[in-house]
């Protein structure tokens, strides 16, 4: 299993690290979560990436292409549940 802490080379994969914008995924505004979004769902890290967000209690920004409000929600989902969630609202940007 990855250890999303100690080996962080998923990060050098990620698309949004290709981005000139470091504002990209903070969301300060529902615009930034729309690019954000698209980025993630094109992600071929975008499964560690947020899982990096749950392990870590991410406070802010878009991670897996989750905020951190989706991402409370999502952690209090039964497992089965939890990936039909996170489907849902990653299906408009897909």
């Amino acid at each position: 299993m990855l250890n999303i802490f100690d080996d962080a080379e998923w990060r050098n994969d990620a698309l949004c690290a290709s981005t000139d914008d470091p504002f990209m995924y903070l969301n300060f505004f529902e615009d930034d979560n729309e690019l954000a979004r698209r980025f993630c769902v094109g992600c071929k890290v975008r499964e560690e990436c947020l899982e990096y967000a749950f392990r870590s209690n991410q406070p802010y920004g878009i991670y897996g292409g989750l905020d951190e409000r989706e991402r409370r929600k999502a952690k209090r989902k039964k497992p089965h549940l939890r990936e039909a969630y996170i489907a849902e609202i990653l299906a408009p940007y897909a």
